[in-house]
């Protein structure tokens, strides 16, 4: 159930001096990250005071989550949900496939992080700033069952234009053989009433 006593939003400039604070009390590099400023989501209490924020970098159909931070450890279990549900939102409307991190809370795993292999690590954006730490990564979209489902939409395409070029084919042939059909008689209706016109005395 959502806590109603918290929300989540995107930092503004006005955000940055209690984001400094954040910063420098979690022992995190205040002075890079305020030049990211916009990437960075947070939560507060309706109090107004702001309660934890974390990094959310997107580039391309890739996101990456990093440098969470919170006012106090017995808040940061109130605050990562709401988080992670404005994190689901903006990567649904930004079309990304594939989010990334190198944090490693449970937290994480328990969303469905898991390690990322050596083909998933041959795919993060060289613009994703990495350290030592292993990756994870959460896949969004099941990549090989659309590209399965491209190609079966395809081959549905190419066999519905056959159809249909068979049936162009069908109906013109039918056409042909119609008008082969309707000269036929209309010929040899013409030769009999021709014929029976010949036929016919001649009255004086």
């Amino acid at each position: 159930m959502p806590d109603l006593n918290v929300h989540a939003r995107r930092a503004t400039v006005d955000d940055l001096p209690a984001l400094r604070g954040l910063w420098q009390t979690a022992m995190l590099p205040a002075h890079d990250l305020e030049k990211h400023l916009t990437d960075f989501q947070l939560v507060e209490g309706l109090d107004g005071r702001l309660m934890g924020a974390l990094g959310f970098q997107v580039v391309g159909q890739h996101a990456r989550i990093y440098h969470e931070a919170y006012t106090h450890a017995s808040t940061e279990a109130r605050v990562k949900p709401p988080l992670w549900n404005r994190l689901k939102v903006m990567a649904a409307n930004e079309g990304v496939h594939r989010m990334w991190t190198q944090l490693d809370a449970p937290y994480w795993e328990a969303c469905g992080f898991q390690s990322a292999t050596a083909d998933d690590l041959e795919q993060i954006p060289p613009a994703f700033k990495q350290s030592r730490r292993p990756w994870t990564v959460l896949a969004l979209r099941d990549e090989a069952a659309e590209k399965r489902i491209e190609r079966e939409i395809g081959l549905f395409e190419a066999v519905k234009e056959e159809d249909q070029s068979r049936l162009l084919w069908q109906t013109r042939m039918i056409k042909w053989c119609a008008g082969v059909i309707a000269a036929v008689f209309c010929s040899v209706l013409l030769y009999y009433t021709i014929k029976m016109l010949v036929n016919i005395p001649r009255f004086r």
